[in-house]
């Protein structure tokens, strides 16, 4: 008898946002689009991708099937970057804009 795991369902950590509350990523890794090894030429692809928070309000998803783990990656880095930026800018504005 021979049993194949179809899929499995990965979460991310939770991560807290004001005022969103914690959100998490999570998407469902399918056996069938991943039957290749991963490696530099194969990519993961992962489907129903969403990122919601604790109330269950989705931030993140559409209509898309499939994101390759490169994508997210890059969608998260481009995220982090803005976010990062934004504060800089943040603190810069403020220090402009004090009067003494």
């Amino acid at each position: 008898m021979s049993i194949i795991i179809s899929s499995c369902l990965v979460k991310s950590e939770h991560h807290e946002s004001f005022p969103n509350g914690e959100l998490v990523a999570s998407g469902t890794v399918s056996y069938f689009l991943n039957t290749k090894p991963y490696n530099e030429y194969t990519q993961t692809l992962i489907t129903k991708v969403s990122v919601t928070n604790i109330n269950g309000v989705q931030f993140f998803g559409d209509d898309r099937t499939e994101y390759s783990a490169s994508a997210l990656r890059a969608i998260a880095d481009a995220l982090i970057e803005l976010a990062n930026r934004a504060e800089d800018a943040h603190t810069k504005l403020i220090e402009l804009n004090q009067t003494d």
